[in-house]
């Protein structure tokens, strides 16, 4: 990654106020690597030449992969497109907080994208490793319902022609799955059971059952990812409680992916027991409590079952060729396969397949 002074104060003062004070020092370093992230990440603390300033000590700038495998999946889903044309069309309105954006690019030769962001390190940040409280799981089953909520069957889905239906992206996830599926086997080596090697082996030919059914009637935007690792939490009680990022994946589809998605990530498997029709009962009401009247709770249900074996689809072709091989990486790895091996077993969610 190649910045300089001139280009970082562009960044933080774009219309050149004279008043601003200047960057006069950075340094980098990179955050993230070995924990699964399909793009490099990385930390810029800055030293100006006043004390007396309002701009941010550091900002967090997100590019591309250097890794061709990585690059080939968010070329080929556009994801980095994505999550700059959310903040762009989007986040300005939304009643769910994502973090300031101070700059963002979109190469329209090579499609790589540049997106320079607020650092929410005085924030608490999620960790699907450690899983959370059930407040802390409220507050993000809460947060997400609002949302989904605002967007709701709104017309205004039909104009975002950059957004995808969720079913639209069948095609790419059946031509990546097998060789995603045989490389990430290879990663996880011991903590993939039979019970998932099953799963795995067999679920390409139902990609298309799966994102049709999470496609239909009613629709909303779906984060994509929402876990752990992508929420950072507010404990200013004046201020709203969560700030999200990591839009890269959203599209439209049912909501309750989202649900699935957290709650899948958020707790052990005898945590999730004992919380997740809490949870999605939870989400369900908010839904009705914010005008949606046009789906029931057993309707909720099943998205949640068949959720899972999307997500899993997901982490297949998405994490197949992510590196796991830090300390973190090789936990979250583990933690995935006991939390997917317990999930769909629990949850019957192949019963819902056809045969």
């Amino acid at each position: 990654m190649d910045i300089d002074l001139s280009w970082l104060n562009y960044v933080l003062n774009p219309n050149r106020l004279p008043h601003i004070p200047l960057a006069i020092n950075y340094s980098t370093a990179i955050i993230g690597e070995g924990t699964g992230f399909m793009n490099q990440i990385a930390r810029v603390n800055i030293k100006y030449d006043s004390q007396n300033t309002t701009l941010p000590p550091s900002v967090i700038i997100k590019f591309a992969s250097k890794d061709e495998s990585l690059k080939h999946i968010t070329q080929t889903f556009q994801t980095d497109q994505r999550e700059i044309k959310f903040y762009e069309a989007i986040a300005p309105t939304a009643i769910l907080d994502s973090p300031r954006v101070y700059f963002s690019d979109i190469d329209k030769q090579t499609g790589n994208t540049l997106l320079v962001i607020e650092d929410l390190i005085n924030l608490r940040q999620g960790d699907s490793v450690q899983g959370c409280s059930l407040t802390d799981a409220s507050i993000a089953i809460n947060q997400i319902a609002r949302f989904h909520s605002s967007w709701w069957q709104n017309p205004a889905l039909m104009e975002l022609d950059w957004l995808p239906l969720r079913g639209n992206e069948t095609e790419p996830y059946h031509d990546i799955y097998p060789d995603a599926w045989e490389a990430l086997k290879v990663k996880a080596g011991q903590f993939m059971t039979t019970r998932l090697l099953d799963l795995g082996q067999g679920l390409r030919s139902h990609i298309e059952e799966i994102k049709t059914h999470l496609t239909q009637r009613p629709r909303t935007i779906t984060h994509g990812d929402y876990r752990l690792d992508n929420l950072f939490f507010r404990d200013n009680v004046n201020q709203r409680p969560l700030v999200v990022f990591d839009w890269e994946y959203c599209s439209i589809g049912r909501g309750t992916f989202d649900v699935a998605t957290f709650i899948n990530e958020a707790f052990t498997p005898k945590l999730r027991r004992n919380h997740e029709m809490e949870l999605l009962t939870m989400y369900h009401e908010l839904l009705l409590k914010n005008g949606v009247d046009d789906y029931t709770f057993e309707e909720c249900l099943i998205d949640y079952r068949i959720s899972i074996l999307e997500i899993f689809i997901f982490w297949v072709v998405v994490g197949g060729y992510c590196d796991y091989e830090d300390a973190r990486g090789s936990a979250y790895l583990a933690n995935a396969c006991e939390k997917f091996d317990a999930s769909v077993h629990d949850l019957d969610c192949t019963a819902l397949l056809s045969t």
